[in-house]
């Protein structure tokens, strides 16, 4: 074998040995960290109901309610996680003035607190799992968003460029046709 065709079978068992890892990672490893955070969030759901069930708090209480909705939803999302639908939400928080104003009265009630320390515990844990199970869902996105965002970016870039080229190119084009159209006149003028 010549090194030209050892080169060409130690780069087609490379692409695929990333092929198998990248199967790997997508059905196995990833689905299963996903798992390990959910199962985060249903823990913290049955504290929750645990402190409603030793009367610890009302489970007829807003800050109840609002949390077991929270993990509810973030449960859900983790089975099929859509960017869209996590944008709407968001725009929906920062739009409704008095989803916002209830969002915020909860809040000052936990950092007052007025909460037991069970409460706060929980909802600190749930946001930083949340968090983390956002983070997971979006990791590809945002991995293949950025590069995406340069090249596009790094293009349009180029495009402007070589329009104020073109522009400038234009202008000097100009400039020499009115130069010569003088430079005729005046030859014109004085060659009666």
């Amino acid at each position: 074998m010549t090194a030209e065709s050892m080169v060409m079978v130690n780069l087609f068992i490379f692409l695929i040995c990333v092929w198998v890892a990248m199967v790997i990672n997508s059905k196995f490893l990833r689905p299963a960290i996903l798992n390990r955070k959910r199962f985060a969030v249903y823990e913290l759901r049955d504290r929750l109901a645990i402190l409603a069930m030793k009367g610890v708090i009302d489970q007829k209480s807003e800050e109840y309610i609002t949390l077991s909705r929270l993990m509810n939803s973030c449960l859900s999302s983790t089975k099929g996680f859509s960017i869209t639908h996590f944008l709407r939400v968001q725009s929906k928080i920062i739009t409704d003035e008095r989803l916002r104003e209830h969002l915020d009265s909860i809040l000052k009630k936990i950092k007052n607190q007025k909460m037991p320390n069970e409460y706060r515990a929980i909802v600190a844990e749930f946001f930083n799992a949340s968090h983390e199970i956002y983070e997971h869902k979006t990791w590809m996105l945002l991995n293949i968003l950025t590069p995406l965002i340069f090249v596009v970016g790094f293009f349009s870039y180029g495009i402007k460029a070589l329009k104020k080229g073109k522009l400038f190119l234009i202008q000097q084009k100009d400039k020499i046709n009115s130069i010569e159209n003088e430079l005729e006149e005046n030859a014109n003028k004085f060659a009666i």
